[in-house]
């Protein structure tokens, strides 16, 4: 992103870009080691936290210097929803339809990529495979 976004909307010199892209890496993993020092919390943690930090930068930045929306694919709706204004839910390669954020809840969204009706009957059938087991 950084390299993209300097080297293409800044017109800056390729090297340069990825150089100033490299220094930026290097910051993040020095702040992501004083923060595992400092606090004692697990790395793991601290670096998962901060590619959430650095993701949701990344897209506001998107936004802000192109005035584009940014396409983000995930299977997971805790991911999506909190930062999407509208949907296109896909399930086994057919679309569901594009929903605008205010028209549709979570919930609605987990319900549709879990596959609605289809979740449904294999939670039934799970129950009755179950229920099978406890008798004999």
């Amino acid at each position: 992103m950084i390299v993209s976004a300097l080297a293409v909307t800044f017109n800056w010199n390729l090297w340069l870009a990825m150089a100033v892209a490299m220094a930026f890496a290097l910051l993040v993993g020095f702040f992501n080691g004083y923060l595992v020092l400092r606090t004692g919390l697990p790395s793991f943690i601290v670096t998962l936290a901060t590619l959430y930090i650095v993701r949701g930068a990344t897209i506001g930045a998107t936004r802000l210097l192109t005035g584009l929306d940014v396409i983000f694919i995930t299977h997971n709706v805790h991911h999506a929803y909190p930062i999407g204004d509208r949907f296109t839910l896909l399930n086994r390669g057919r679309s569901y339809g594009t929903f605008k954020k205010s028209d549709v809840s979570r919930e609605e969204v987990v319900q549709m990529m879990a596959g609605g009706q289809e979740l449904e009957e294999l939670t039934a059938e799970l129950a009755e495979f179950a229920r099978t087991d406890q008798v004999t």
